[in-house]
């Protein structure tokens, strides 16, 4: 299989969970107030917090958001934002492997 339709599968599997796409919804919503933590996300879309930190998790590792960590040692959260050029790039390959 080519290589590039294999990475654009990939990354489509990580959009096709309904959690992820609410995920990426509310950090885009939140993206004008501030960057958001587990918790916060947790409370605003009723998922618990070990399942928001799953999705998180995959959504990072496939490069749709980034994870700021805290600058002072007394704060223990890290505060999620969406990387939209990443998303944006998603689907202009895909629109550029199907034509």
């Amino acid at each position: 299989m080519d290589p590039v339709v294999q990475d654009i599968a990939d990354h489509l599997k990580v959009l096709a969970d309904p959690a992820r796409l609410r995920i990426l919804k509310e950090l885009m919503v939140v993206k004008a107030e501030k960057n958001v933590c587990v918790r916060d996300l947790a409370e605003r879309l009723e998922i618990s917090q070990p399942n928001v930190s799953h999705h998180l998790k995959v959504l990072k590792s496939a490069g749709f958001i980034s994870c700021k960590k805290p600058c002072h040692e007394d704060q223990r959260y890290a505060y999620y934002s969406v990387d939209r050029a990443k998303i944006e790039g998603l689907f202009s390959n895909v629109i550029e492997s199907i034509s």
